[in-house]
C-alpha cells in the first residue's frame, strides 16, 4: 500500500507516511527515484522537470534571438538617424 501511495505521490516522504514523524514532503533530489509495482525504479518526476526546463530553455533562447534581432534594428535606426543629422 505504501509503495502505491509513493508511486502516485512521490513527493511524500515514506518515513513520514509510516510514522508521522519528520517532514511530510521530500526534497526535489529525494523525489528523483520512485518505486513502481514491478520493482523497477523510474525518474519520472525528474524527467518531467527536465522536460519542463528544456521547454523553458527553448523559449528563453527564442526570446533571446528576438531580442538580438530587435537590437540590430534599433542600432540600424540609430545609425540612420545619426547620418541624417
Amino acid at each position: 500500500m505504501k509503495n502505491k501511495i509513493i508511486s502516485v505521490f512521490p513527493e511524500i516522504d515514506p518515513g513520514w507516511l509510516m510514522t508521522g514523524e519528520g517532514e511530510m514532503l521530500r526534497s526535489e533530489k529525494s523525489i528523483s527515484q520512485t518505486v513502481k509495482g514491478d520493482g523497477n525504479t523510474t525518474n519520472a518526476s525528474i524527467e518531467n522537470k527536465e522536460e519542463e526546463n528544456n521547454a523553458l530553455l527553448e523559449a528563453l533562447k527564442s526570446q533571446q534571438a528576438l531580442l538580438s534581432k530587435s537590437q540590430e534594428h534599433i542600432d540600424r535606426l540609430i545609425s540612420i538617424i545619426e547620418k541624417s543629422k
